[in-house]
């Protein structure tokens, strides 16, 4: 025990103050020791300092012991108060420690005081310490609590009889039910009003697995992505599970927009009457990520077999160098690029534009235009215009010469 104890005495007998006393600094010379015996000067004793022990007398001429008990209990309850008095009989004893008294001692027996206080300051100690860890786990559970409730998604405990044992507070809005509404009933009555599990139940598959299990489910046009993840003993036993609903709405209609997009895109690059291309751009090479698949009529291979290949892996290297070089100056300044090529006798015009992704990719965009047929029909245009203007010049000698 410490040393420097601090003790109150309500004792009217100045004899018995020396003796009880002596007995304390017997035992803790440099505790401190406060002598009252009026009503005032214990409710100035209490308001000036607390103590670790109090003792008082059970009949005192001037004040009542049981009244110096009851302001103690109200004004410090945590406080060891123990009765030393000279005679207390049975019933007044089983009052004294009904009413909150921690003990009593005759003062003919002082020999038992040092004893009682120790074991009074042990209950405190215990009492102290159990109060701490009492407050600790509430705010703890408070806390827990507060974050628990904080989470968007559904969560929920279940036992392995999938009923619900505790939940936050988005679980009562996905189901739009209070929380006493949904403590201790099935999940799958709550989430899918079945009289049973479903068919596709992932607590069912979980219960087999000992995993994750996850389903999908809808509710009011509402698409739920429903996971399970068991809780297991020690020996590896299903004892529950954490039941999360997360509402998967939004990313199911951006993965099925996405997928919209991505198959228009697919039609019109299979469809598409020119050849369209995109390309990734680095630093020392153009490499085709898409192609329609009209560009076998341009180049001879099948744009499956262009996917991921490099214009030198694709085509004689001047002619790669050519293409490299025109998408490289695309890239660097930014600008829409139209070229006349020629590839296998063939003419084209092509058109190709910059595009800058968020995550700092670079590609080229494009599309090539067949102009041979266009090409060769302004030659045939051409000669037979010139052959129109010499027809013209002959025919303007003919008339001359008549």
């Amino acid at each position: 025990m410490a040393e420097n104890l601090h003790f109150l005495h309500i004792e009217d007998n100045p004899r018995d103050a020396e003796l009880i006393e002596a007995e304390l600094r017997q035992e803790w010379p440099d505790c401190r020791y406060v002598l009252v015996s009026r009503e005032h000067e214990l409710s100035d004793a209490l308001a000036g300092g607390t103590f670790d022990a109090i003792l008082g007398d059970y009949s005192l001429p001037e004040y009542d012991g049981m009244s110096a008990l009851f302001f103690v209990l109200r004004h410090s309850p945590e406080t060891p108060f123990i009765f030393v008095t000279g005679a207390m009989g049975e019933e007044m004893s089983i009052e004294a420690l009904r009413s909150g008294a921690t003990d009593y001692i005759l003062k003919s027996r002082l020999a038992k005081l040092i004893p009682a206080i120790n074991r009074a300051l042990r209950d405190k100690n215990t009492e102290a310490e159990r109060l701490k860890l009492h407050d600790q786990i509430s705010r703890s559970n408070r806390e827990w609590q507060s974050t628990f409730d904080s989470i968007s998604d559904s969560i929920a405990l279940i036992d392995p009889g999938q009923r619900i044992m505790r939940c936050n507070k988005a679980t009562s809005v996905v189901l739009g039910r209070k929380f006493e509404e949904i403590i201790n009933q099935p999940c799958w009555k709550l989430f899918h009003g079945a009289d049973a599990p479903i068919s596709d139940c992932p607590m069912s598959r979980a219960r087999l697995s000992l995993h994750s299990e996850k389903t999908t489910i809808k509710r009011h046009g509402r698409c739920l992505e429903v996971t399970v993840d068991p809780i297991l003993s020690d020996s590896g036993v299903l004892t529950g599970a954490v039941h999360i609903v997360r509402d998967v709405t939004e990313q199911v209609n951006l993965v099925n927009s996405i997928k919209e997009v991505n198959e228009l895109f697919r039609l019109f690059m299979k469809y598409s009457p020119i050849y369209c291309f995109i390309k990734e751009i680095t630093d020392k090479e153009s490499r085709v990520l898409q192609a329609s698949e009209n560009f076998v009529d341009m180049t001879g291979i099948k744009s499956q077999d262009m996917i991921g290949k490099t214009m030198h892996e694709l085509f004689p290297p001047e002619f790669a160098d050519k293409i490299t070089a025109d998408d490289r100056r695309v890239i660097d300044l930014k600008e829409v690029l139209c070229l006349e090529e020629h590839l296998n006798g063939s003419t084209y015009i092509t058109y190709k534009f910059p595009i800058e992704l968020a995550d700092g990719r670079r590609l080229l965009a494009g599309y090539t235009i067949d102009i041979s047929e266009r090409k060769r029909s302004e030659e045939s245009l051409r000669d037979l215009q010139s052959q129109l203007m010499q027809q013209e010049k002959l025919a303007t000698i003919g008339q001359l010469a008549a």
